[in-house]
């Protein structure tokens, strides 16, 4: 059987190129998918500015959801902002048996005045400098608030040194300040010194971003280790080049993003992968029944039949996913590479793709090759020898039961995810809509002979009309060869379904997400002025033309007391304000005239479910892990599902990772157009550093910039997935096309000229692709529609109408120039060597 099995293989390139494309590039894009969730589980980033610390302590970037009685749950959700730890754990640690030293570190975000512009730097505090590359070059650290250090290649990039003055932003507050030190060398991170009080003031709550800890000599890391967590509460201990998760706070948030875009794209390249390999084994045995007739006639039994098809599907398989594995890690790395710039990850952050990735790329898919070889090839075992001397027989087309029933409860599955999607809150609809559009994809390849005759039948007046006779014979065609065509017909529905259904449900939920997010604002004018909100607000505020200007400051935290249980799976989304005339909002209960010290204005809606009335206390936990007893002294309405709390923005600022604002809104006074107040706003800051001015537009792009991320990343790896079952298409058509030269021959010796043989492909691809392209709408719809219904949206806006044009285009331009190139390869030559060629 092996002999049998290697030989026939170049009698078949076609068909067999066409596993070897899709094995190869569905082992790369496996190993893609297992980078990704390799790098999310490891999380590895080298320290850079505290690479001298052998461990580093930061409070746990997960917050532990809690249960209805108060008690911590196996839940975890990720923080929104920099977690930080009580300043007097590192003197609690410094303590620990084993520890040598345990140095708080303050990272604070700070502004350098350089050439009247304001410079973003951190600001550290100075005894952190022994955790990282900062030798002292010249003088010393700064004891006082008047004095600083800077990083050498701080110095170097502006020209400064030891004696000179430079003014330095932190908090808001901008201070001339002496250099009374010079640290590290050219290659050092850039960083400004302040003295430890002046840091423990400027950061707020006097809390630390990370503590440096240094094993003594001897010391066994792991009791270290075990002591630390011992002795205090809800922090992570960094070793090795895990490190740099202290220094960027986005690399523990990169976890679940890598983790769950891996497991989502491995999906649904597998399921491409099982529908491309199946569909063209299915139609390779339907196409060479009469040689595996032959094949039993010389005293095959079934059984060894279907044994040289897995021979055959199997060897060029592996070799393909040989070669994909090869492929996989430059695929990876610029896949990531991408994805990070656009960013997703931050830039600190390795790609890791190690033993466990590449085995998933070989184990996967050769795993669903062989499944999908297996059940496709069992037709071989059916064959009969009395088959080998029909000389013009096409096989019955027969939907098995088995088929049939998957089929029907693929079907049933993609119906009921489409309706548990349309009763989801806005931000879950992702969760089940995917999934939707996965069920509903399989479906339709699984039933897609059936869906092809349904449609020839209604399409043949329309065919025939067109085309004339012609158009009877590609007809007839494809009603005796619906099982053989069904395959591109549903390699097309995946490239329709994929494409439509989760761009288009994604682009409905990101506008309903923006206008959510922009509504609430109410500005004329938008000021953009890093460390310095507060003093250009005050100055905003007080010309003529504004009548109203104020900070506004976005994150996130959890109701704790009373329970919420209206956010399980997320953090609401807190906006911070200093006046109440920047937003649409407009209380209920209460005044937002209240909304001053440690205070909160809740949603009616929420505050009526949690029984809070005005005066009520609220406990609440904020972005960065710090938690305050709040007064509710507001209500009013919001939109369902993308609700909002108001509090302070004094309050809100130092639980946050930057700890200040950065964003000022301003409307104009009665009578004055926003031309005519972003003029005047330009004139008051014409010489202000680090000011900008901007138009509303501004607010919608604050709002977009996480949704924006998102939507690239979402859209390159459906795109992926698009492209690769497009290549699927590709291979489909040609394996189909040049399977039948001995047809085509035939067709022609009755008479018809090559160009009335194209005239018969191209008919009867366009069924094909109108089939495959409605089926690929209706899946679609399980995602569109409840999406809309989810979100509140319409199906029918200008981005997803563009997308559905653009991917109807894709297989526009897929099949037509396709069919005709292999057309004319199909019929090349004379047609009686054709009809002599091989079976």
């Amino acid at each position: 059987m092996w002999a049998i099995a290697l030989s026939s293989i170049r009698y078949r390139l076609a068909a067999f190129v066409a596993v070897f494309i899709s094995t190869a590039l569905g082992a790369a894009l496996v190993m893609t998918a297992g980078g990704f969730f390799e790098t999310g589980i490891r999380l590895t980033a080298p320290a850079d500015r505290l690479s001298s610390a052998e461990m580093i302590v930061i409070g746990s970037p997960d917050y532990v959801m809690l249960s209805p009685e108060g008690d911590r749950t196996t839940d975890y959700r990720p923080f929104p902002e920099r977690r930080r730890i009580d300043p007097a754990a590192a003197s609690t640690l410094d303590g620990i048996q084993g520890v040598e030293s345990a140095v708080p570190v303050y990272l604070i975000q700070g502004h350098v005045r350089h050439e009247d512009d304001l410079e973003p730097v951190v600001v550290q505090n100075a005894s952190s400098a022994a955790a990282g590359p900062y030798e002292t070059r010249s003088g010393e650290l700064p004891r006082n608030a008047g004095t600083v250090a800077l990083s050498a290649s701080l110095a170097e990039a502006y020209s400064l040194t030891e004696g000179d003055a430079v003014s330095i932003t932190i908090g808001g507050e901008e201070q001339e300040r002496r250099i009374v030190g010079i640290l590290g060398d050219a290659h050092s991170p850039e960083t400004v010194f302040i003295s430890d009080e002046a840091a423990a003031k400027a950061s707020g709550s006097g809390s630390v971003d990370a503590i440096a800890v240094d094993p003594a000599a001897g010391a066994d890391r792991a009791e270290v280790r075990e002591a630390i967590h011992a002795s205090v509460a809800d922090v992570v201990v960094l070793e090795g080049d895990g490190r740099g998760a202290a220094e960027n706070p986005a690399v523990s948030a990169s976890r679940i993003p890598a983790i769950v875009t891996g497991a989502v794209f491995a999906g649904i390249v597998l399921v491409v992968l099982a529908t491309i390999v199946s569909g063209t084994v299915s139609l390779s045995v339907r196409q060479r029944s009469r040689e595996i007739s032959l094949l039993r006639a010389t005293g095959a039994t079934g059984k060894q039949a279907r044994r040289v098809i897995m021979i055959e599907t199997m060897v060029i398989g592996v070799a393909g996913i040989g070669i994909g594995v090869l492929l996989g890690y430059p695929i990876t790395a610029s896949v990531f590479g991408v994805v990070s710039a656009v960013g997703l990850f931050p830039p600190t952050l390795q790609l890791e793709v190690g033993v466990i990735p590449v085995a998933i790329a070989a184990i996967a898919p050769l795993l669903v090759l062989f499944l999908a070889t297996a059940a496709a090839s069992r037709s071989a075992r059916r064959s009969r020898a009395i088959d080998a001397l029909q000389e013009a027989a096409v096989p019955k087309v027969r939907v098995g039961v088995t088929r049939w029933i998957f089929g029907v409860i693929f079907g049933m599955g993609a119906i009921a995810l489409a309706i548990i999607t349309a009763l989801m809150p806005p931000a879950l609809v992702t969760a089940t809509s995917g999934p939707a559009v996965l069920a509903g994809s399989i479906s339709a390849a699984l039933l897609a002979p059936v869906w092809l005759r349904v449609a020839n039948a209604l399409l043949r007046p329309i065919v025939r009309s067109v085309s004339g006779p012609l158009g009877v014979v590609a007809s007839d065609s494809l009603r005796l060869r619906s099982g053989q065509l069904s395959t591109v017909t549903a390699c097309i529905a995946l490239v329709v379904g994929i494409g439509v259904g989760n761009l288009a449900s994604q682009e409905i939920q990101r506008g309903a997400a923006l206008a959510a997010a922009v509504a609430p604002f109410r500005a004329d004018a938008v000021i953009q002025a890093p460390g310095q909100a507060e003093r250009v607000s005050e100055r905003a505020g007080a010309l003529d033309a504004a009548q109203a200007a104020g900070p506004v400051i976005l994150s996130g935290g959890w109701i704790e007391k009373p329970y919420d249980a209206s956010h399980p799976d997320r953090p609401w989304s807190v906006t911070g304000l200093t006046t109440a005339e920047v937003t649409t909002f407009r209380a209920e209960q209460g005044t937002l005239a209240d909304l001053t010290g440690a205070s909160i204005a809740l949603p009616t809606r929420n505050a009526e479910e949690l029984g809070l009335s005005i005066g009520d206390d609220v406990l609440f936990r904020f972005g960065d892990g710090s938690a305050d007893t709040l007064r509710l002294v507001a209500t009013y309405p919001d939109r369902i599902g993308y609700e909002r709390i108001l509090m302070p923005a004094d309050l809100l600022a130092p639980h946050t990772t930057p700890r200040e604002a950065s964003t000022v809104l301003v409307r104009a006074a009665d009578g004055v157009s926003e031309s005519e107040l972003r003029e005047a706003l330009r004139t008051e800051f014409s010489s202000s550093a680090g000011v900008h001015v901007g138009d509303a537009r501004t607010i919608a792009g604050m709002a977009a910039a996480g949704l924006g991320v998102q939507t690239i990343i979402n859209s390159l790896m459906v795109a992926i997935t698009i492209a690769y079952a497009a290549i699927a298409v590709i291979n489909t058509l040609t394996v189909t096309i040049l399977a039948r030269r001995r047809e085509l021959a035939l067709l022609r010796l009755t008479g018809a000229t090559r160009r009335q043989v194209a005239q018969v492909l191209a008919s009867e691809t366009a069924v094909l692709a109108i089939t495959g392209t409605l089926l690929g709408l209706v899946v679609a719809l399980a995602a569109v529609g409840p999406t809309a219904l989810a979100v509140g949206g319409s199906m029918v806006t200008g981005g997803a109408l563009l997308i559905v044009a653009a991917t109807l285009a894709v297989v526009g331009v897929l099949v037509l120039p396709i069919t005709r190139m292999i057309g004319r390869r199909a019929t090349a030559g004379r047609a009686v060597d054709g009809v002599a060629g091989p079976l």
